[in-house]
C-alpha cells in the first residue's frame, strides 16, 4: 500500500470536494453503509458465543414499544469551528410526532432549543459555523445558531425534479449549494444561497447530475453524471466543467460507484473513491494525462469496500490530506497512515471497548487541535452513543449525556442485558466461496435445540450490518436464532461479491449461498433443523418464497414482507415507475444482474426460474404482507401470486395494509407487521408469543382484522 501521506503530498490541488459534508465522514454515492475488521469466526469463536448466550439469564417477555422505541435525541453533529454540537430531538404524543432542532455549546455545557416543525432533514452547518440550512417536505430554510433565532424559509422545492441541497459551500462562509429545476428553461440549475436569502445561479445544465464540485476560488469545477443516451451501458462520468465547458475526465464502469474527492487541474491528477483495476473500492489518485492509477488507500486486510473517510483542507481550501480511513466488514475499523492519529484511534476504540465507530471531524481545521465527534455504533446499546474526543489532552466526555438521559426518562426501552449482541460469522458456500453474515442468539436456552429464523435481507444490493437491530431483538427476545445472511449479491464487499450472480436468481447462487449458511450453522449445533424458519423484505421476500419451493422440506414456515414473485417483472416496473417519477434508476446495471427485460425470450427464461414458477412445491405455511400502496411491488402482483398459491389448496395468508407504500410507516401498521410475524412464527417452529387481547389491545386487533385479506393459517 502506497504511503497516503506521500501521494497526497504531490497534489497542490485545485479543488473540488464532492463529499457533501465540510464536517463529516465522506458517504460514497452508492450509500451502501459502511466498510472493517479483521477476526474471522471459526467453530471455537462461535462455540464461546453459545457458551455466553446459553449462561446469561431468559429475559422477560417485552412489549413492542420497549423493543422498538428508540432514543428521542439523534442525528448529532458537530459544527466546524468544533464549538457547538447540533441535535434533534423527537417529541409529542405518537400521532402528532415533532422534531426540534437544538444547539449544544461545547464550553458552557448548555443546550438552547431553535425551533420544531413536523419534518427535518438535510442540516448543514455554514463554514462560519453561525447558520444552518436544512430541509422540510416543502422547502429548503436557514436558521442561526443563536438563542432566539427563527427559521426562514429560502424558497419552495419542486419535489418531483428533486430541489435539494447537493453541499456545503467550503468556499464561502455562510452559504450553500442547492440543485434546483428551472421550469422555463428546462435546466438543471446550481444555486449558491447565502444565510440572509441571497442566491446566485453558478452552473445550469439540462441534464441531472449525482454530485457537484467546486474549486478553491468558489467556481464550477468538476460533476459527475450517468450516461443516460439511448444503448448506454451504464458509464458514469466526470466531467470538467470549467468555464461553462464539458470535458469528459474519466470514466467509470457500470459497476463502479465511483466519486471524485479532488480535481488538481494544472496536474491532472483525479482523487477518486473507485474500484477501477480493483475487486474493493478504495481511495485512488488518477493521473489524466497518462491514465494509470495508484492506490491510495485500501482495506488493510483486504476484505471491504472504503465506506468513509476524513479529509482536511488548507485555509487556501486546497487538499491536504485524507488522515482517517473507515471499512466496514464486520465492523467499523478505521485507519491512519499517521502513526499519531492511528494511536488516538485505538485509544477511543480501548476506552469504550467498542467494536464499531464513527469519526467526524472538521475539513477546515488541524485535525490534531481541534475535538472530534465519536459515533459509537455497538450494538450493545439500544441507540448510538456520542462522545467527544479531545486530541490536545486525549480525553474522552459525553457531553450529552444528562441531555439524552432527561429526554428519554419516561420512555420504556431495552435495558442492555436484555440485548442480544450481534456478531458476524464466516462460512464456505458449497462452490468453495467465502461469504459473510450475522448471528445473534438468545439468552439462556439450549442453542442447539433452539428454533433458527433465517432473516434474508431486501435489496437484494444492500447489506446487513452489525448495527443494532430492533427487529432482530424482538425475536431474540421471544427465544429465536437469528440469522442474517450476506450473500452474494450484497454491498460492501467488493465488486466480485456484489456482481457475480448476474441471472442468479430463483434456486441460484444467491439463494443457495442463503441456504449453505444454515446448514453451516446446523452442523456446528446451532438450532433445531425440526424448528426453520425463513423471512424476509423485498428481496428478503422473494428469496423467502424461492425457499419454501426449491426447499419444501428445509423450513417450517415462511414470512415474506412485500414479495415479489418475479424479481424480473417487479424489477422492470419499478424501473418504469421511477422513470414516470423523475428518479434516477440504473437500467444497465439491473438488466445485467437481473435480465433484460426488453428480451422477451430471457424473460421466458428468467420466469422458469423464479418462486411464481414452482409455486405447486410449496408445503409449508406461507404468511404474507403487503402494503396497499406499494410502487416497488405493485399490489396486484401480490394479490394474483396469494390466489394461485390459494387455488393450490396451499396454507396462505395474506394482510393487505392500507395505507402502506412498500414498507410500514405508521406504528399500528409497524405492530400488526411484527404481530403477524411474530405469531407465524410461534404457531409453527414454537417461539414464545406475547399475544394480543381483542379488549386491551382493540385497536390493534381491529385494525388486524379488517385487513387480513386471507387468512388459512387462521393467524387472527
Amino acid at each position: 500500500m502506497k504511503s497516503l501521506s506521500k501521494l497526497l503530498s504531490i497534489l497542490s490541488l485545485t479543488a473540488a470536494c464532492l463529499s457533501g459534508s465540510a464536517h463529516a465522514i465522506f458517504i460514497v454515492e452508492l450509500n451502501e453503509e459502511l466498510a472493517e475488521e479483521a477476526v474471522y469466526s471459526s467453530p471455537s469463536a462461535l462455540e464461546k458465543q453459545i457458551t455466553i448466550s446459553q449462561s446469561k439469564a431468559i429475559p422477560k417477555l417485552h412489549d413492542y414499544q420497549t423493543i422498538f422505541n428508540a432514543s428521542n435525541i439523534y442525528g448529532v453533529s458537530l459544527s466546524p469551528n468544533g464549538k457547538y454540537l447540533n441535535y434533534f430531538e423527537k417529541s409529542g404524543p405518537d400521532h402528532k410526532r415533532i422534531v426540534s432542532l437544538w444547539i449544544y455549546e461545547i464550553a458552557t455545557k448548555k443546550s438552547h432549543k431553535l425551533f420544531s416543525t413536523k419534518q427535518l432533514s438535510n442540516v448543514r452547518w455554514t463554514v462560519d459555523s453561525q447558520s444552518m440550512f436544512f430541509e422540510t417536505r416543502k422547502s429548503i430554510a436557514v436558521v442561526g445558531v443563536n438563542k432566539g433565532s427563527a427559521p426562514q424559509i429560502l424558497f419552495d422545492k419542486n419535489n418531483r425534479y428533486h430541489d435539494k441541497i447537493i453541499s456545503d459551500d467550503n468556499t464561502f462562509t455562510n452559504s450553500i449549494i442547492v440543485r434546483r429545476w428551472h421550469a422555463e428553461t428546462k435546466q438543471y440549475q446550481v444555486l449558491r444561497v447565502e444565510s440572509n436569502g441571497k442566491e446566485s445561479v453558478i452552473y445550469q445544465t439540462p441534464h441531472r447530475f449525482s454530485s457537484f464540485g467546486l474549486d478553491a476560488a468558489g467556481n464550477p469545477s468538476i460533476l459527475s453524471r450517468y450516461n443516460e443516451a439511448d444503448g448506454n451501458k451504464g458509464e458514469k462520468y466526470i466531467i470538467d466543467i470549467a468555464n461553462r465547458q464539458e470535458k469528459i475526465l474519466w470514466q467509470c464502469e457500470w459497476d463502479d460507484q465511483c466519486g471524485a474527492i479532488y480535481f488538481d487541474r494544472k496536474r491532472q491528477n483525479l482523487l477518486l473513491i473507485s474500484n477501477y483495476q480493483s475487486d474493493l473500492t478504495r481511495l485512488a489518485l488518477v493521473d489524466l494525462s497518462s491514465s494509470s492509477v495508484k492506490t491510495v488507500h485500501s482495506d488493510p486486510i483486504n476484505r471491504a469496500d472504503l465506506s468513509g473517510a476524513v479529509f482536511q483542507f488548507n485555509q487556501k481550501k486546497q487538499l491536504i490530506s485524507a488522515p482517517i480511513l473507515s471499512y466496514h466488514g464486520d465492523y467499523i475499523k478505521n485507519y491512519s497512515d499517521n502513526k499519531e492519529l492511528q494511536q488516538h484511534i485505538n485509544l477511543i476504540e480501548k476506552k469504550l471497548a467498542t467494536s464499531s465507530m464513527r469519526i467526524s471531524a472538521s475539513l477546515s481545521q488541524d485535525i490534531n487541535q481541534q475535538p472530534w465527534l465519536i459515533i459509537d455504533n455497538n450494538n450493545v446499546y439500544n441507540s448510538v452513543r456520542y462522545y467527544l474526543y479531545q486530541p490536545t489532552t486525549k480525553t474522552l466526555t459525553r457531553p450529552l449525556k444528562p441531555i439524552v438521559e432527561q429526554a428519554n426518562a419516561n420512555k420504556p426501552m431495552l435495558k442492555q442485558h436484555d440485548i442480544a449482541a450481534k456478531f458476524p460469522i464466516h462460512y464456505t458456500s458449497r462452490d468453495g466461496y467465502q461469504l459473510q453474515g450475522y448471528l445473534t442468539l438468545p439468552s439462556g436456552v439450549d442453542i442447539s435445540k433452539a428454533p433458527l429464523v433465517t432473516n434474508v435481507h431486501g435489496g437484494p444490493w444492500s447489506r446487513v450490518t452489525d448495527k443494532y437491530q430492533r427487529s432482530t431483538q424482538l425475536l431474540t427476545n421471544r427465544g429465536y436464532i437469528v440469522f442474517e445472511p450476506n450473500f452474494r449479491s450484497s454491498t460492501g464487499f467488493g465488486k466480485d461479491y456484489l456482481t457475480s450472480t448476474k441471472g442468479e436468481h430463483g434456486d441460484g447462487r444467491i439463494q443457495r449461498d442463503i441456504i449453505d449458511g444454515v446448514h453451516y450453522l446446523l452442523n456446528n449445533n446451532v438450532g433445531d433443523k425440526n424448528r426453520l424458519a425463513v423471512v424476509g423484505h423485498s428481496f428478503g421476500a422473494y428469496s423467502t418464497l424461492a425457499a419454501l419451493a426449491y426447499t419444501p422440506d428445509l423450513f417450517q414456515v415462511g414470512f415474506a414482507g412485500a414479495p415479489p414473485h418475479d424479481i424480473g417483472r417487479s424489477a422492470m416496473y419499478y424501473y418504469r415507475f421511477t422513470k414516470q417519477t423523475n428518479q434516477y434508476m440504473r437500467e444497465y446495471f439491473m438488466k445485467q444482474l437481473v435480465v433484460d427485460w426488453d428480451d422477451k425470450e430471457l424473460m421466458a427464461k428468467h420466469y422458469e426460474k423464479s418462486p411464481a414458477a414452482h409455486a405447486k412445491h410449496i408445503k409449508k405455511p406461507l404468511i404474507m404482507w403487503a402494503g396497499k400502496n406499494d410502487r416497488r411491488v405493485f399490489i396486484a402482483d401480490v394479490k394474483d401470486y396469494a390466489l394461485n398459491v390459494e387455488s393450490m389448496d396451499k396454507q396462505v395468508s395474506l394482510f393487505i395494509d392500507p395505507k402502506a407504500k412498500h414498507s410500514p410507516s405508521s406504528k399500528i401498521g409497524i405492530y400488526a407487521y411484527q404481530y403477524l410475524l411474530e405469531k407465524s412464527l410461534a404457531d409453527n417452529i414454537g417461539g414464545k408469543l406475547k399475544s394480543i387481547d381483542p379488549i386491551k389491545d382493540k385497536k390493534l386487533y381491529r385494525f388486524l382484522k379488517k385487513n387480513m385479506a386471507i387468512d388459512h393459517n387462521k393467524l387472527l
